[in-house]
């Protein structure tokens, strides 16, 4: 009888472990639709910024030191969103399709010359693994 009293914690246990990851993952999820609706809502509440960002992602350079500034921080803050995930990601925090979804739109991203000409500068900034999944990507776009 003692036996089954373990096994039915041992079960019960298993069972709020899967539920515990779960509402992890829902709730990694969640933190990071949050941090890329902000961003976008910080670019296009403010026509000024949005403008420099949309100039300089089409590889526009004739910017002024602080347009160049305002810019970067954007870029910085985008590359940290990614690299964020990555590593839920590599933890198991993280859904393989939202994954799939939202890798897709970083590779998408990863196109324009103004994020490029940025990472290129910023690499080191980063997590190996994440450094080599978005060269990767690049490598892989300009091979198309």
């Amino acid at each position: 009888m003692a036996n089954i009293g373990v096994i039915a914690g041992i079960v019960f246990l298993a069972y709020e472990i899967r539920q515990n990851t779960a509402a992890f993952q829902m709730q990694a999820a969640d933190d990071y639709v949050a941090s890329t609706i902000e961003m976008n809502n910080v670019i296009s509440q403010n026509a000024e910024l949005a403008d420099l960002v949309f100039r300089h992602s089409r590889g526009d350079t004739d910017l002024t030191d602080v347009e160049d500034f305002r810019v970067r921080m954007q870029y910085a803050n985008l590359l940290r969103n990614w690299n964020r995930l990555y590593f839920l990601r590599q933890r198991g925090s993280l859904d393989e399709t939202f994954w799939n979804i939202h890798s897709a739109d970083m590779r998408r991203n990863l196109q324009t010359p103004g994020v490029v000409e940025y990472w290129q500068s910023r690499r080191d900034q980063f997590d190996p693994g994440f450094n080599r999944l978005v060269e990767e990507a690049m490598s892989a776009q300009s091979a198309e």
